[in-house]
């Protein structure tokens, strides 16, 4: 009976939307009940040690303090062997590990232990310390025990897989915008470096970075570092071959070193000169159609020893999605005409800017003939438009698309056109909808305390001081198309129409949606404003 109870208890505790921790805690109250205990602990399995994660018992909070060896202890001994335990009298048994009960002064009757085992994993242990009354552990209270553990088992196990999917998922959806984001510009230097951070924060890591092979001297050169010492690494070059990177491009192969201080691959006189320690690293080489042109590396798992084996393939993909983003900026480069020495194309050389009718003119994209017309019009307007905006909507001579490539070339800005799977709404909702339509700007994504926003005059210093101020990000602006960002607009936001009944007609009042944090204010204003006006219906519709 004190089975099935225990069993309904813990049944009804598993549904529950509540965190591990608070299970966990809840569980080992059923455990006490039902097995009539003094104290009890719930220990948890990481690395070599059990550690405490609950404790119940006059001296619970001290004991949350130590960590036991597997093999030493009662506990210890039950996680190696995997078989439950009942100790009738502790000082009659060697296993007994009395340090502990005697650093919190807790005096230690019997105690009975069971592994919480799922098939052969051991996740760690249960155990119960002091049957009330001094009273004795039966056969009974074991098989009561062995049947909490078990479901404990499969509470852990749910909840690894859960945690294990929404990893997957959160970096899958990290290589997604990876994609997008490289893949979307014409330009990507200035993007590499947010993409790296995306992916060192996706892989949980403590730095990362991209080498490529400069053609000349066959060697590796850091082009992108995230994390410390960032500058003096970039001064490094490794042949092909040498360390880590080297032996990744030398065999078009991922690498994972869980030790690079037991690996004879790694360079060591790269932290000798950087100053930085690494432990671990996992790297991949960025395959190009025809050969390897460089190396991704993330190096120091954050929070365990190494990598793991399944990090490869996520890794594999982002390299191959930088790779082909580096051979789509070479091909845009050849296209415009840019010198990339050695194939180098990332870094480029400073020239001094040409006016954008030079530049249009110069690619052939308008005649000399209409850029005259052009300036003649911009001559005799009061309010003159931008010479670019006058042969694109009152000459009709240039497409927007190429008016914005020729920008983007112009001022060394990324050109982006925005597909909605690009945007996360949350970062377009910290501006109101008002301001960006008015100032033909959208933000598309939040990282840190920086704020990418796609907008037509990315060189509009008011407006973007404006947005900096609102939202308290930095923001890091990229060229887009007038059509393209309202029609994105159009998308993210949302229109609340509020009609009221006038005689045979319908007054209708339209409230555009601001940011996130001004919505639920505005909407309870116009909604009570309309109740008190007599309200009919209220409609949601897109903009």
């Amino acid at each position: 009976m004190k089975k099935i109870d225990a069993l309904k208890k813990i049944s009804e505790l598993m549904v529950l939307p509540i965190p591990l921790s608070d299970c966990l805690e809840k569980l080992m109250d059923i455990v006490l009940e039902t097995t009539q205990t003094d104290a009890g602990s719930l220990l948890l399995i990481e690395g070599d040690d059990l550690v405490f994660k609950v404790a119940k018992g006059e001296k619970k909070d001290e004991v949350k303090r130590y960590r036991v060896k597997i093999g030493t202890g009662i506990a210890g001994c039950v996680a190696e062997s995997g078989e439950s335990i009942i100790i009738p009298d502790v000082n009659k048994d060697e296993r007994f590990y009395k340090k502990i009960a005697d650093d919190i002064d807790f005096k230690t009757y019997n105690i009975m232990a069971s592994p919480i085992k799922l098939k052969r994993k051991i996740f760690g242990v249960i155990e119960v310390i002091n049957k009330l009354e001094k009273g004795v552990f039966t056969h009974e209270d074991l098989d009561i025990l062995e049947t909490i553990s078990y479901q404990t088992a499969l509470l852990l196990e749910n909840d690894r897989l859960k945690e294990e999917t929404e990893k997957r998922a959160k970096a899958f959806r990290s290589l997604i915008d990876v994609g997008l984001i490289l893949n979307a510009t014409h330009r990507i230097s200035d993007l590499l470096d947010v993409s790296m951070r995306l992916a060192t924060k996706t892989m949980s890591a403590e730095a990362s970075s991209i080498m490529l092979i400069d053609e000349l001297t066959d060697e590796l050169v850091f082009e992108v570092v995230e994390g410390e010492k960032r500058e003096r690494i970039k001064e490094i070059r490794l042949k092909m071959g040498e360390g880590v990177a080297g032996w990744v491009a030398q065999n078009n192969k991922p690498l994972l070193v869980r030790d690079v201080a037991r690996d004879e691959r790694f360079a060591k006189h790269v932290d000798e000169s950087s100053g930085f320690k690494t432990k671990s690293i996992i790297a991949a080489p960025l395959r190009g159609k025809t050969r390897v042109i460089g190396v991704i590396e993330i190096i120091n798992k954050i929070g365990k020893e190494a990598f793991e084996e399944d990090e490869i393939d996520f890794l594999i993909l982002l390299a191959n999605q930088i790779a082909l983003a580096v051979e789509n900026a070479k091909l845009y480069s050849w296209t415009f005409g840019e010198e990339v020495p050695q194939e180098r194309e990332i870094i480029r050389k400073k020239e001094e800017k040409k006016l954008i009718g030079e530049i249009l003119n110069e690619f052939n994209l308008i005649s000399d003939e209409d850029l005259k017309k052009g300036l003649a019009i911009q001559k005799k307007q009061e309010k003159k438009k931008k010479i670019g905006e006058i042969l694109v909507e009152d000459l009709g001579v240039l497409t927007e698309d190429a008016l914005n490539c020729a920008l983007s070339h112009q001022l060394d800005i990324p050109y982006v056109t925005l597909t909605p799977s690009m945007i996360d709404k949350n970062a377009s909702y910290l501006l109101p909808y008002d301001f960006l339509k008015s100032h033909f700007a959208i933000p598309i994504m939040k990282f840190d305390n920086e704020l990418s926003v796609v907008m037509t005059d990315p060189l509009d210093k008011k407006c973007i001081e404006e947005m900096e101020k609102m939202t308290g990000y930095t923001v890091k602006p990229s060229l887009g198309s007038k059509t393209n960002i309202l029609d994105m607009l159009s998308f993210i936001f949302e229109s609340v129409k509020i009609v009221r009944e006038e005689g045979e007609e319908a007054a209708i009042m339209t409230l555009s949606l601001s940011g996130k944090e001004y919505l639920f204010n505005e909407i309870k204003r116009v909604i009570d404003d309309a109740v008190k006006g007599g309200i009919i219906e209220i409609r949601r519709k897109n903009v």
